[in-house]
């Protein structure tokens, strides 16, 4: 984690028990995320906890003094991705700080637009007051506060009174003044943002719900910073991309050992890699009655071992196999009662369209209307193929089968 270059704080205490402490920043760079512990409130003993009460509230937060106990202080940083109730949905990356030094340091990044805001490194008594002061609670306290008030929106147990917002900063009192903000004004205002943490601490029967308010200052974005950031969005992808094939594996192990082995490979002739077994083709032009579907798209390289197109329109197998096949023709049959004849079948209205395996009709569609309305009718039929057999969809109601029919072949087994 780069070291943030200091700015000026601000300190707005309120009469209430949400009070605020204000930063602004410098330039910086985020370290990669981390997962960080579940932070807890403890007040100690029963003597401590009388002690708490009786000093509650005119307590002062006690300022880190010395070097000896800035340098106690371990370095440690809590990070993840979180959205604000003002901002909708969209997401920022925080990095939340605690330096050796004994200060705090909070930086965003707005994940879609990569712009980054920072604060400076706050020590204790510049992020608390008479006001909003926690007794019995030192910097390390208020880190694993902030922490539980990050993570407000994305674990269950810091829901309630454990709150966070991004807001534009507010004008001091001399600005305000002023009356209407110049342009100028109004540019810098938009390169200040407020972080407000509402932390909820349970004292007996109270929750008390202090407010912590921090002056964020836009990060100049470098070349560097910004290949950072794209970085980061692709350790993210690559992390959810890990979890979710864990999720997957945990959900194979538990299934029942029937559905644990994998369906059986079918041989693949030589030269060809990893060849589909399937097929999908379209038409591009229309065909007229009595005639064969011509499919002209669909075949290239990948269907070498497969399948084949024939100069007649139909479709030749290469491989042995069951296949389920999907038809779909595009066209306006009207609807013309006569004796089709087909298996004894009594009057009725023609077939749209035949499934014909080497010339002999292996199933048939009917679909029409009276108006001759524009229709998709589908035909779906498993068949057994050999090398060599052949698959051909003849068109037989009125009109035309129109261009975008299509024909869908996969390999059962």
């Amino acid at each position: 984690m780069a070291t943030c270059a200091p700015s000026s704080v601000r300190v707005s205490p309120t009469n209430s028990d949400t009070s605020t402490a204000s930063a602004s920043a410098g330039e910086a760079l985020p370290s990669p995320r981390s997962p960080s512990p579940t932070p807890a409130f403890s007040f100690g003993s029963a003597a401590q906890s009388s002690a708490f009460v009786a000093s509650w509230p005119s307590a002062a937060p006690a300022a880190t003094t010395t070097a000896a106990k800035q340098s106690a202080l371990a370095a440690e940083d809590a990070e993840g991705v979180l959205v604000f109730p003002s901002r909708g949905t969209s997401e920022f990356r925080y990095c939340l700080t605690l330096t050796k030094s004994g200060a705090i340091r909070i930086w965003l990044e707005d994940k879609g637009s990569k712009q980054q805001w920072e604060s400076k490194d706050l020590a204790l008594d510049e992020i608390v007051s008479e006001a909003n002061a926690i007794p019995m609670m030192k910097l390390r306290d208020y880190f694993e506060s902030f922490k539980s008030s990050l993570l407000a929106a994305d674990t269950e147990l810091f829901r309630g009174a454990n709150k966070h917002d991004l807001v534009p900063l507010a004008l001091n009192e001399a600005d305000a003044d002023k009356g209407e903000p110049s342009a100028a004004d109004s540019a810098a205002a938009a390169d200040r943002l407020e972080l407000q943490l509402t932390v909820a601490v349970h004292v007996f029967s109270k929750v008390l719900t202090p407010t912590y308010r921090f002056a964020l200052q836009r990060v100049a974005l470098t070349e560097s910073a910004l290949v950072a950031a794209r970085l980061r969005d692709q350790s993210d992808a690559i992390q959810d991309l890990r979890a979710e094939m864990k999720a997957l594996r945990e959900k194979l192990i538990a299934a029942p050992p029937r559905l644990r082995h994998p369906l059986p490979v079918v041989s693949v002739p030589t030269g060809v890699v990893n060849p589909p077994a399937c097929l999908h083709a379209t038409t591009v032009g229309a065909t007229p009655r009595d005639e064969a579907l011509v499919w002209v798209t669909g075949f290239g390289p990948t269907m070498t071992g497969w399948f084949q197109p024939t100069a007649q329109g139909g479709v030749r197998f290469l491989r042995a196999g069951v296949y389920t096949v999907l038809v779909t023709v595009h066209h306006a049959n009207t609807f013309v009662p006569e004796n089709v004849g087909l298996f004894g079948c009594p009057p009725a209205t023609r077939p749209a369209f035949y499934l014909q395996k080497d010339g002999a009709t292996l199933a048939w569609s009917f679909g029409s209307t009276e108006s001759g309305t524009v229709l998709l009718t589908p035909l779906v039929h498993v068949v057994a193929m050999l090398p060599s057999d052949e698959l051909q969809v003849v068109y037989c109601g009125t009109g035309a089968a129109m261009a975008g029919s299509s024909i869908a072949i996969t390999l059962l087994r």
